[in-house]
């Protein structure tokens, strides 16, 4: 059985509330379609560097504990993220930066141009 770490945990419930509070004071309802989401994670320090010491954590670690946090608020459900881009930097500001918004099959389109994909939708 696997067991979220309390650091997790409360992680999440942070990134819960105040997703909700900004929910909230733009009037705005989970998401029920498909969603792209795009994250910059700023990390403390001199932004001239890129973050990676060991306490900066795994982007696919922080990504993933920030889905969960924003599960039934920012969206209905996680599992209509179809699309998620996201980088970790320094910064003397940190925080997180984030923008949701619907899919589209363009998304699809542009992406098989930047990496050569085969289409068939």
């Amino acid at each position: 059985m696997t067991r979220t770490p309390e650091k997790t945990r409360n992680y999440e419930k942070t990134i819960k509330d105040i997703t909700w509070a900004a929910m909230l004071s733009a009037g705005l309802r989970p998401f029920s379609g498909p969603v792209m989401k795009f994250t910059i994670f700023r990390i403390s320090g001199d932004p001239s560097l890129w973050p990676t010491h060991i306490q900066d954590g795994d982007i696919d670690n922080l990504e993933k504990a920030l889905c969960d946090g924003m599960n039934k608020v920012a969206y209905e459900d996680d599992r209509l993220v179809v699309g998620n881009s996201h980088m970790k930097v320094c910064s003397h500001s940190p925080g997180i930066d984030m923008l949701i918004r619907r899919a589209t099959r363009e998304d699809i389109r542009q992406l098989e141009a930047i990496i050569g994909g085969r289409g068939g939708i």
